[in-house]
């Protein structure tokens, strides 16, 4: 029995590169930056809806925030390929898990300034590091492995075609009346 090789983030930042360039041309650093914020914004929001409640489940707003977790990592890895750096192996650090509410905004807080810090004209390579590291960390509280949903995002992104379905990436389900 063959044991099922995981792509490496390098081998995820290539793939998702050749994707961006086929579907968007090659982008802009600042437009990937601002992807960066918009998901940054994303977690912020769904973060914040689950301490209050409010707009949904508990396991929806985790989904979600999963979701903007991958979402940033992807930007952040075309981003990286746009100033011709490598993304290195993410290692999965281990906290304990559901930690107070606290620990919680002080680790995304913590992703928001990193986010925020990052300008198209200075934006060093420790700079998105700090941000991978925070993502790591936040993905730890949480029970979560970053490494994981980076390829589970990367594989999904990578189904979309912008250029064949411009409305969705995907093509449009036709509904059968019964």
């Amino acid at each position: 029995m063959t044991q099922e090789k995981h792509e490496t983030m390098h081998d995820l930042q290539i793939k998702l590169h050749a994707w961006q360039n086929y579907n968007f041309g090659p982008q802009p650093n600042d437009r990937l930056l601002l992807g960066i914020c918009e998901e940054v914004g994303e977690l912020c929001h769904s973060s914040l809806k689950k301490f209050q409640g409010i707009r949904g489940t508990p396991q929806e707003h985790m989904d979600n925030m999963k979701d903007a977790v991958g979402d940033i990592m992807i930007y952040t890895l075309n981003y990286l390929s746009g100033i011709n750096e490598r993304c290195h192996d993410i290692i999965r650090a281990d906290f304990q898990e559901n930690p107070d509410e606290k620990v919680q905004t002080d680790s995304i807080f913590n992703i928001v300034r990193n986010a925020a810090s990052l300008t198209s004209s200075h934006c060093p390579t420790e700079d998105v590091n700090k941000i991978i590291r925070g993502l790591n960390y936040f993905c730890a509280l949480n029970g979560w492995d970053l490494g994981e949903i980076t390829r589970e995002t990367c594989n999904e992104v990578c189904k979309r075609d912008w250029k064949k379905y411009p409305k969705t990436g995907l093509p449009e389900i036709e509904v059968v009346d019964e």
